[in-house]
């Protein structure tokens, strides 16, 4: 059942003091190649995002089968008594994005570094260009989904849900499209990803209290930390981070969408909101 999974999100001076001698701590790089290719965390281990999603077009960003994220998961040398920090150079949505996929997959000891590889360079904490040696392991992993939700279940359950619109403001009002109809889910409140970091310093998230109260202030009516949130965007890319932060400040109860609004935006069956 989806459980709370708070302290999802881990300041960059807590790792610093885990993160030498540590065998059982595995730190996951999700940033561009060229980012990688650069720098990195000490022993970190690189997985390509498009390696963690997978297409069905025209819906993007669908939940890697369980084949395609044990090869991912061997590759990197992944046990499970291994402890993950994963994180990215884009404020959180690609790591955001894995640690859904974990979750998904009933693996709960990830967390996402908060600022990812910005704030840890800022800081002059170590870093290197080597890769890491790496030996390829017997995964085994079995599917929950508990985390995650499909068009269907939406519908059959409009009205009931709390709903968070992670697009830009446009794409919520349905000014700007990418798909083949534009528009929001019905009573879906918008959160834009962007709300979260804060890019005077490098990609961290705000407060946590006031991003709490913030999202509190979405609803008019009283928020629970066991509601049932449903969060998407146009590939529950950028909506990752929201259920990443959602997780982290104890929801308990939080579905992504996948394929987002490249399935609902390009199916007939399903009701739109714009303006």
């Amino acid at each position: 059942m989806n459980k709370a999974k708070t302290n999802i999100i881990i300041e960059a001076e807590n790792l610093l003091a885990r993160i030498n001698n540590n065998p059982d701590l595995l730190i996951v790089d999700l940033c561009s190649e060229k980012t990688w290719q650069q720098l990195h965390l000490p022993n970190a281990v690189h997985i390509r995002y498009t390696d963690i999603v997978r297409s069905k077009p025209p819906v993007n960003g669908l939940l890697p089968d369980i084949e395609q994220f044990s090869r991912v998961l061997s590759r990197i040398g992944w046990h499970p008594e291994k402890n993950m920090v994963c994180y990215d150079d884009e404020g959180g949505g690609m790591a955001g994005r894995f640690i859904w996929t974990c979750h998904a997959y009933g693996i709960d000891n990830v967390q996402m570094l908060n600022g990812g590889i910005n704030y840890w360079y800022k800081q002059q904490y170590p870093i290197n260009n080597n890769s890491a040696t790496i030996t390829p392991v017997n995964v085994e992993i079995h599917y929950l989904g508990d985390n995650l939700c499909e068009a269907d279940y939406i519908i059959n359950k409009l009205g009931k849900l709390k709903i968070m619109d992670a697009r830009s403001k446009e794409e919520y009002l349905g000014t700007k499209k990418y798909a083949a109809r534009a528009g929001r889910i019905p009573g879906a409140v918008n959160f834009d990803w962007q709300k979260i970091m804060d890019t005077a310093n490098q990609l961290k998230t705000h407060d946590f209290n006031e991003l709490d109260q913030q999202i509190r202030s979405l609803w008019q009516e009283r928020l629970n930390k066991d509601d049932e949130i449903i969060v998407y965007c146009q590939t529950h890319h950028r909506s990752a981070l929201n259920y990443t932060l959602l997780k982290h400040l104890g929801y308990s109860n939080v579905k992504g969408y996948h394929g987002s609004w490249s399935d609902w935006g390009n199916r007939s069956d399903t009701p739109i909101e714009t303006g």
